[in-house]
């Protein structure tokens, strides 16, 4: 793959298509950024609107021109007929008062005199900026003033005894005269002023057509820009970004990529980006394969090394464990013998030694186990106080040789249920109690506790009243034969117990720590989730429980065979077949005791668990299928390991069928009455036994 300038195409050396070069109007746009493209698209329909909006404000100023000089003209009329009017009053109370020399006349006349200069001031104001109307201005006020001389003289003088008829005749007639020559100078005014007028809306209507057609042709221009810049922003931008997506596709299936147009924007960048780490990608798939084929070898080589240890430790348990029966057997014949007090304590010795041997051969072996993964668990609903007292019955001749006292009480009163594996947590709570026992002060205590956390959650404390554990030492604590210095202390211990059983509650879901006040004793506790207990699960769940069926009188009870020493499997079985009184159940705590009882009581049906304390359910299978007398009665296993090479083994061993844990109630009810519709039609053929 190569990388090029911006602006020149880009090429993917694994895909051999054309790319088109592009123009230079196309390249300029392309390599134009985002930025500038979105400022191209705006700017273009702005500029269109903005244009549209001044050509609307020029028309606006047009209008308030044009109102203007009409309010001009409208003004100048009226200034022109209130001066006309000034001079009709002057010269009709000049005539008045000749004709009839009351004052009153004489006054109307005085009024007007002294008006017409006023008005005649604020027409000339208004008609200052046209030449033409001013030269006329100026000759109708030379005429007016003229004209009140006129009408001045024709008032009688004090001194003199009046003007003769024939000069007022002459005055009046000259007073006409000038009368009309002042109308002719303001009705050529007032036409002058129509003319412009009429002129200017000319002017104005021409002005707002151009002026619409300017704001037409700018919204026409800006909506087309717009659309024209939109499609093309679209085309330029969408396109591509499509075209981005779809690669980014193809890169997380992880297929070759498209090629794009060229540009050197933002998307252009973003582009050359996504090749790059399509690049990157490829090297580190390439990187990752290597590693991964190193990894299959190098757990192929792992699980191989495992599995030689696993045959190693197999091979080592069994050849020690021939000699140690050899030498724990002598051992004991030899204690049964009549020997002397050395020689008793000598065998006391073997017999310590082969028994620790043992101990630590187990161990072994099942921290091995549980590290190939094949650690087979039996995961169910386990009351607490029925593994504390199984394990503190366990461990009290132990601490009653010590003189430690425990408080096991409230553990042992506790009611709830937990998940785990009921002989893996008793094995852990022993071993927790053990060490608490030996390594506590002589009459020291051991307080055993439960308590619910906020994860829904049981904790399990053992406390002891040791000396407690260095900080120092306390990382060492779980790890494998480190007994933290006290090797030469004379207590019993491989090293194990402490891995062993953290291992094993990991293994079970929970976890295990420990906290320690050196001289003050140490508080080790374990954790594993809450759970329902197997009649209460059922209640909640409520399933319907079958009705009392059909029992007729002198009907024997046919027989189910439990195989549990887990006491709520044990109570759920129970609960359920409380309506059911065609079925008798027993329960068999241990695997030999329901060999024995299948051989009296020849049951309908027998429930095998898989884990038991003394043989394990594929042991208590195979000698059922071994017996003849037993080898006909359907075997149903209850097991929580349902992974299909186990269901096959278990099948093939003869088992009829299985059931997982937690039970299935109407899976279990179905199972039963087909066994016991079974039996009862080999009853009536003669071929069960009775």
């Amino acid at each position: 793959m190569t990388f090029r300038k911006p602006g020149r195409p880009i090429t993917l050396s694994w895909i051999n298509l054309p790319v088109r070069s592009p123009t230079r109007v196309t390249r300029t746009w392309a390599n134009l950024p985002i930025r500038g493209k979105v400022l191209v698209v705006v700017t273009i329909p702005l500029c269109a609107l903005l244009a549209a909006a001044v050509a609307y404000y020029m028309n606006y100023r047009a209008d308030v021109r044009a109102e203007k000089w009409v309010d001009h003209v409208q003004d100048v009329r009226t200034d022109i007929q209130e001066a006309l009017i000034f001079l009709l009053d002057a010269e009709t109370g000049m005539r008045g008062y000749l004709l009839t020399g009351q004052d009153v006349f004489l006054s109307r006349y005085q009024k007007a005199a002294q008006a017409l200069p006023k008005d005649l001031a604020d027409l000339e104001h208004l008609v200052q900026d046209q030449p033409r109307l001013i030269a006329r201005m100026r000759r109708t006020a030379s005429l007016v003033r003229e004209h009140l001389k006129t009408l001045a003289a024709l008032r009688p003088s004090p001194s003199l005894a009046g003007a003769s008829a024939a000069g007022q005749d002459a005055l009046m007639l000259q007073s006409a005269g000038i009368m009309d020559a002042v109308r002719l100078e303001l009705d050529g005014m007032l036409a002058e002023e129509e003319r412009l007028l009429a002129e200017r809306e000319r002017q104005q209507e021409d002005t707002r057509k151009g002026i619409l057609f300017v704001i037409g042709l700018s919204l026409l221009v800006g909506l087309s820009s717009a659309i024209t810049a939109s499609a093309v922003f679209a085309g330029a931008i969408g396109g591509r970004v499509r075209r981005l997506e779809e690669n980014a596709g193809q890169l997380a299936r992880g297929l070759p990529l498209s090629p794009w147009s060229p540009g050197n924007d933002e998307i252009g960048h973003l582009a050359e980006a996504l090749e790059r780490s399509s690049v990157l990608l490829a090297d580190r798939e390439r990187e990752m394969r290597k590693a991964m084929d190193l990894a299959q070898t190098a757990r192929e080589e792992a699980d191989r090394a495992n599995q030689a240890k696993t045959d190693f430790l197999s091979r080592v348990s069994h050849e020690l464990r021939t000699p140690l029966n050899a030498i724990l057997g002598f051992a004991q014949i030899l204690e049964m013998d009549s020997l002397s007090a050395e020689h008793r304590d000598n065998v006391e010795q073997i017999l310590k030694g082969g028994r620790h041997l043992l101990t630590l051969i187990d161990e072994v072996l099942e921290i091995s186990r549980i590290e190939a993964g094949r650690l087979a668990l039996s995961m169910e609903p386990v009351r607490v106080g029925e593994a504390v007292r199984d394990a503190l019955d366990l461990i009290a001749p132990i601490a009653a040789q010590r003189r430690v006292r425990i408080n096991g009480i409230e553990a042992v009163a506790c009611d709830r249920h937990i998940q785990a594996d009921r002989q893996r947590l008793k094995q852990v709570l022993l071993n927790l109690l053990s060490n608490a026992v030996k390594y506590n002060r002589d009459g020291g205590e051991v307080t055993l506790s439960c308590e619910e956390t906020l994860e829904h959650r049981m904790r399990i404390q053992v406390i002891d009243t040791g000396p407690g554990i260095p900080p120092e030492k306390m990382k060492r604590l779980f790890s494998p034969f480190d007994r933290l210095g006290i090797e030469h202390s004379g207590v019993e211990g491989s090293g194990l117990g402490l891995a062993l059983s953290k291992r094993l509650v990991e293994a079970m879901g929970g976890t295990l720590g420990v906290e320690s006040v050196l001289g003050a004793g140490s508080t080790f506790w374990t954790e594993l989730a809450l759970t329902d207990a197997p009649v209460e699960r059922v209640t909640q769940a409520r399933i319907p429980i079958p009705t009392k069926a059909e029992f007729r009188d002198g009907q024997k009870a046919q027989i189910v065979l439990y195989i549990e020493d887990n006491l709520s499997n044990l109570k759920l079985i129970q609960h359920i077949l409380a309506h059911r009184p065609e079925v008798r159940l027993i329960p068999a705590m241990q695997g030999r005791l329901g060999l024995e009882l299948a051989q009296e009581h020849q049951p309908a049906l027998i429930l095998l668990d898989q884990h038991l304390p003394d043989i394990t359910g594929d042991e208590v299978l195979r000698r059922l299928q071994d017996y003849p007398e037993t080898r006909h009665i359907p075997v149903v296993m209850i097991t929580a390991d349902v992974t299909p090479s186990h269901v096959e083994r278990l099948l093939a061993s003869g088992a009829r069928g299985y059931l997982s844990k937690p039970l299935d109630v109407m899976k279990f009810l179905a199972v039963l009455t087909n066994a016991l519709q079974e039996r009862e039609s080999s009853r009536l053929e003669g071929n069960a036994p009775r």
